[in-house]
């Protein structure tokens, strides 16, 4: 996350985390400056894609459908 703190510190522009996103590390990117996140496998590998993603949305404080 170090590295990402330092695009966000960087970056004129929103950043997005993208990539080894999970319901997990949400609370930490957003915390470390992210604008958003972009997840793919947590939702297309889960048993479950529609319950996978409400759980990734609660964890989005601003999320809009």
């Amino acid at each position: 996350l170090d590295r990402f703190r330092e695009a966000v510190v960087q970056s004129s522009a929103p950043v997005f985390a993208i990539g080894g996103i999970n319901v997990e590390r949400i609370p930490q990117v957003l915390t470390a400056g992210a604008y958003g996140v972009a997840m793919i496998s947590a939702i297309s590998a889960a048993s479950d894609p529609a319950q996978a993603v409400r759980e990734l949305l609660d964890q989005l404080p601003n999320h809009t459908l």
